[in-house]
């Protein structure tokens, strides 16, 4: 299966799991060329300092995505976040897009939202009710960067 391939710019880095001022994990944030901004789990800590505001092309994945047929035609990606309770929040990210791949060994999907490509690992009994050119709305709450690349 293809990879995805995403054009933007970094615009933010947060430290997330730190222990003894080392940082293992951050959230990227970044922002595609319609505007939208992705916030990224980098848990390889690929991005570094000197990476901020710099245009790259990243390979994400949504992890443990729900996936259903969308009845109309539709590109493109929103990302909320949810008030849980006190200082506590979460991120969702909804890409829409045509499948254009399946991977039935990882559970995986790749699919065109517009402004490139992104995989979703979903469940197997989801994946198998899909078909190669289908119409998808894609929810997940982590994209996790598997890979960046100069432009």
């Amino acid at each position: 299966m293809q990879t995805s391939r995403l054009n933007g710019r970094i615009v933010g880095i947060q430290p997330e799991a730190v222990y003894q001022e080392e940082v293992y994990t951050q959230e990227v944030s970044f922002e595609l060329q319609d505007g939208s901004i992705l916030v990224l789990f980098d848990d390889r800590m690929l991005v570094n300092g000197e990476m901020l505001d710099s245009s790259r092309t990243v390979r994400i994945l949504a992890f443990l995505a729900s996936v259903k047929r969308n009845a109309a035609p539709r590109y493109g990606v929103d990302s909320y976040t949810k008030y849980i309770h006190e200082n506590v929040f979460s991120r969702i990210h909804v890409f829409c897009g045509e499948l254009l791949e399946t991977d039935e060994k990882w559970n995986n999907l790749l699919m065109d939202i517009g402004c490139g490509t992104v995989e979703a690992d979903v469940r197997r009994e989801e994946l198998r009710e899909l078909e190669v050119g289908d119409f998808l709305v894609v929810c997940t709450g982590r994209l996790d960067l598997r890979a960046i690349y100069d432009n």
